[in-house]
């Protein structure tokens, strides 16, 4: 287990002075490339290998969204390595000591130059067993719905990452965006999964298309017809 305080601030927010999914995303990322690096599989360890590190999915469970002001705890810690996919677990903690989010993501291999998911075997990664901890808690899938709105994003170069692709925590503002699109109000939210399928490059066009209820919006973006990302926010 690997832990770091951290304390929420104005870059961190939305206009309710709740902290984003984008910067909740960006810190997840943030403390595993940190550990990563502790346990000897950081970024340029895998890259003597021409690999990279790429988020395939991601689930949160929120049980209180952390305000501006906020001094949180982060937990994170690996699990047990599936064929090709290395889960990562996530906990927020409130200064007393509750856990007011759990998350749980699943990070892949992927050859820099081919943007092709490698096996892990093939290079003899791996993570040593005593750093390996579960909090029983595993990243899903997104369910496809009909879609009756559409919206477009073009990938600028602020959006991209040093993978050259845009970064994982940019997608969770597309989902914000049709969320509010008509009516901005304040939610409490409950779980939000995210799924990648295809990298967004410098220059793409996503076609954004969603549905919401009163509970529920069920996001998904294509670039030339094939899909991107499905992400779902569940909230009240």
């Amino acid at each position: 287990m690997f832990t770091k305080e951290y304390e929420i601030v104005s870059s961190d927010v939305d206009l309710n002075k709740e902290l984003t999914f984008s910067s909740m995303l960006r810190l997840f990322q943030d403390i595993a490339t940190i550990h990563g690096e502790m346990i000897g599989v950081g970024n340029d360890e895998i890259f003597k290998h021409n690999l990279v590190w790429v988020v395939s999915r991601t689930t949160i469970e929120i049980t209180k969204m952390p305000k501006m002001g906020d001094k949180i705890v982060l937990e994170t810690a690996p699990g047990e390595i599936m064929r090709t996919m290395f889960p990562r677990f996530y906990q927020i903690k409130d200064i007393n000591g509750n856990v007011i989010i759990k998350a749980s993501s699943i990070w892949v291999l992927m050859d820099f130059n081919s943007r092709v998911m490698v096996s892990p075997d093939a290079y003899n990664i791996s993570i040593d067993p005593k750093y390996i901890e579960n909090f029983n808690m595993f990243a899903q899938n997104v369910k496809t719905l009909q879609y009756d709105l559409t919206y477009e994003k073009h990938v600028e170069y602020s959006d991209l990452d040093y993978n050259h692709h845009m970064n994982n925590t940019k997608y969770a503002d597309l989902v914000m965006n049709a969320l509010y699109e008509t009516k901005i109000e304040q939610h409490n939210y409950k779980n939000f999964k995210i799924v990648y399928s295809k990298e967004a490059k410098l220059n793409d066009t996503i076609v954004v298309k969603y549905t919401k209820n009163n509970s529920l919006i069920n996001v998904c973006g294509f670039v030339d017809n094939q899909k991107v990302f499905a992400a779902e926010l569940i909230y009240e």
